[in-house]
């Protein structure tokens, strides 16, 4: 044991002092070791001390030397005042080693009274004014005519006006609103007794007090510099016009409620185009959770005659993109929800063949004389079925009509879908093979009403 502590230090051995005890336990050469190894330690740790000593002076010198860079880099720089030099402290030229030059030597300068002098506007500033900057078809211009001092007591033979100078300026009235007053006269007839006063004239909304030059900048405002209805009432409160926030909004809503046709022609030129445009853009509408919206999606549509629609979704789904353009798989037209009631008989009686369920449709096809497939659900075949027509009964369940009073809402056997409707039931397999039958052992005749002559089936 003592040959192998005589290669090693003894500072890592014993790195704390030891005990009465734990030092008479060694013999004599090991403790001595251990005090050389106690005394190497104590100067190392003295040599740190001091040198760590000088690193702490050397970083507080560095230290303020870098506050000084950053008052002369970062210091107020909006009044324009010269700091005075720290004594301790050199410039950034003298840390730098360059010369500060020598402000020259100021000048004997006297006093000169004060006098004034005339104004004078150079041409430029008057032709800048002269030039218009609007358009004089789409903007008001009001005149205010400035009188010739000149011509102060003159009469019109004394002198005469070769021309005029004209200035723009930009300005704005109190209020952008103004209140129509219409005054209509109630008079009474002489020779009839009769009281008579002609009618208010008709405005865009019925019984509304807003006209429609208002509606119409207030759709603008809204919709196209994307200003706030609440903003629009303060303004118009500001204005001097006490009105209601809430009427505001229904106000908006009957607007948009006149917009929707000219949506709806426009979409639909849009969707007649033979190319298209489409993109989406996400927005945030709906709530998702307290104080938190949904990013949901406006999917803008451009058209063949410039044409643009955004139509709102709720996600990016490519379902959206069917929907929208009425894109159903084998289907080459759908006239889903874009008919009505007339539109929907003249089809009827141009088509060869109704594909429909047990319904009113079937029966207008019965009284043009045209036949039909039809698909019997619960109601009784034998009472509905006219016998021209191909009339598929359901292979499960089915007339089940009137067995419950709210048969026509909910399955009258308990069943969220009901069976006798379902594909188990009724095969589309089974309707396409009777249709193909039908169109193929019939004559093709002439259309007896004005129609969509290309469709072989209508669909209902």
């Amino acid at each position: 044991m003592i040959s192998y502590m005589k290669s090693v230090t003894a500072a890592p051995l014993f790195p704390t002092p030891l005990s009465l005890e734990q030092a008479t336990a060694f013999s004599p050469q090991p403790l001595l070791l251990v005090v050389q190894g106690w005394l190497h330690t104590e100067q190392q740790i003295t040599a740190f001390q001091q040198q760590l000593t000088a690193f702490k002076e050397q970083i507080d010198a560095l230290k303020h030397q870098l506050d000084g860079f950053k008052r002369q880099t970062f210091g107020q720089k909006s009044e324009k005042r010269i700091p005075e030099a720290p004594t301790q402290q050199l410039t950034l030229a003298e840390a730098l080693g360059i010369k500060t030059p020598v402000p020259p030597v100021e000048s004997p300068t006297r006093l000169i009274p004060a006098h004034a002098r005339k104004s004078t506007r150079s041409k430029a500033e008057d032709r800048a004014e002269s030039v218009p900057f609007f358009g004089a078809d789409q903007v008001p211009v009001m005149t205010i005519e400035v009188p010739n001092p000149e011509i102060a007591g003159l009469t019109p033979e004394q002198y005469t006006v070769i021309g005029t100078r004209e200035t723009y300026r930009l300005a704005q009235q109190p209020g952008s609103y103004v209140v129509i007053q219409i005054v209509r006269p109630v008079i009474k007839r002489l020779d009839t007794q009769s009281i008579h006063c002609a009618s208010a004239p008709v405005g865009v909304l019925e019984g509304s007090r807003a006209d429609a030059s208002f509606a119409a900048g207030m759709v603008v405002d809204k919709f196209l510099y994307h200003l706030p209805i609440y903003r629009i009432h303060q303004r118009l409160q500001d204005s001097g016009f006490n009105l209601s926030r809430p009427w505001l909004t229904q106000l908006m809503q009957q607007i948009v409620g006149l917009l929707e046709p000219i949506h709806d022609a426009q979409f639909a030129s849009i969707r007649a185009s033979r190319v298209k445009a489409m993109d989406e853009t996400p927005i945030k509408a709906n709530l998702k959770g307290p104080g938190k919206m949904k990013q949901e999606y406006f999917w803008p549509v451009y058209g063949e005659q410039d044409e643009i629609c955004f139509p709102y979704c709720e996600s990016r789904r490519a379902e959206h993109v069917d929907h929208l353009f009425g894109l159903t798989a084998g289907v080459d037209i759908t006239l889903k929800n874009q008919l009505d009631s007339l539109e929907s008989v003249s089809i009827l009686a141009g088509s060869r063949l109704h594909i429909d369920t047990e319904s009113g449709l079937v029966h207008v096809a019965a009284s043009l004389g045209n036949r039909s497939i039809v698909i019997f659900g619960p109601t009784n075949v034998a009472w509905f079925g006219y016998p021209q027509n191909i009339n598929i009964a359901p292979k499960q369940r089915g007339n089940c009509w009137w067995s419950t009073n709210s048969w026509m809402d909910v399955c009258a056997g308990g069943h969220e879908i009901p069976i006798c409707t379902s594909e188990a039931s009724i095969a589309p397999v089974d309707v396409a093979m009777h249709a193909i039958n039908v169109l193929d052992n019939q004559t093709v005749t002439q259309p007896t009403s004005v129609g969509i002559k290309k469709n072989d089936v209508s669909h209902a």
